[in-house]
């Protein structure tokens, strides 16, 4: 992945505010995406990691999951343990509240997600094991750079985003109160769209499921050619 200079991407908002700043231009674009990122937890990435040994009997359980010049973390997706060379495992999300303190040490079965930026294990581990941790992400505040995969499709988003925001600000000779109301109603549409696409597994259509629905009286057609 690599970054796109955010006041490259100012022309259509600029457009609409004609004489608003390039700063607040800018802030108003980064809240746009950060609010797209934590409404529908889209921009994710991968991290690889190991826990720690215990050492005289002290076991770690709690880890930090460190940190972005460009992104912050907003949560976990997913966590999965590597028992060994051959055997994994996914850890299940619990909460810290129902955990045993005085477990022994083991390999780990559940996590919880500490904000901001911290995992914790249970048990806590008795050696070292590989890890995959799935980061949810968001821009930094005050960057002036957004992530290339979230232009992708999501470009026109972070323009009405921003546009809900600027055209709002009261007293300005750019100030549109019912064309800030239509940006931001375009905005949240796209939110929508974007929690539709993780919730598919970014795949066009509709998440595969094995729960049998009702029968239903709606026509049924072939399968059309691309």
């Amino acid at each position: 992945m690599s970054q796109v200079a955010i006041a490259t991407l100012l022309g259509p908002v600029l457009q609409m505010a004609p004489n608003c700043p390039e700063s607040i231009a800018i802030d108003a674009y980064v809240s746009a995406a950060r609010r797209f990122c934590n409404r529908t937890r889209w921009l994710r990435t991968t991290l690889l990691g190991a826990t720690v040994a215990p050492v005289g009997a002290v076991g770690t359980s709690v880890y930090n999951l460190g940190s972005d010049t460009y992104n912050e973390i907003a949560g976990i997706s997913a966590v999965s343990l590597r028992l060994n060379t051959t055997e994994g495992r996914p850890l299940t999300r619990s909460s810290s509240g129902s955990w045993d303190p005085d477990e022994p040490c083991g390999s780990p079965e559940v996590y919880e997600y500490i904000p901001q930026g911290q995992i914790a294990l249970h048990p806590t581990p008795n050696a070292i094991y590989n890890l995959s941790i799935g980061l949810v992400l968001q821009p930094k505040l005050g960057s002036n750079s957004i992530d290339d995969r979230l232009l992708v499709n999501w470009a026109d988003a972070f323009v009405s985003g921003a546009l809900g925001t600027i055209l709002d600000i009261k007293g300005q000779p750019w100030s549109d109160a019912r064309r800030a109301a239509v940006e931001q109603g375009n905005f949240n549409g796209e939110v929508s769209k974007g929690k539709s696409d993780v919730a598919a597994g970014y795949n066009a259509g509709a998440a595969a499921t094995d729960v049998i629905g009702p029968r239903s009286g709606g026509m049924r057609t072939r399968m059309q050619r691309i």
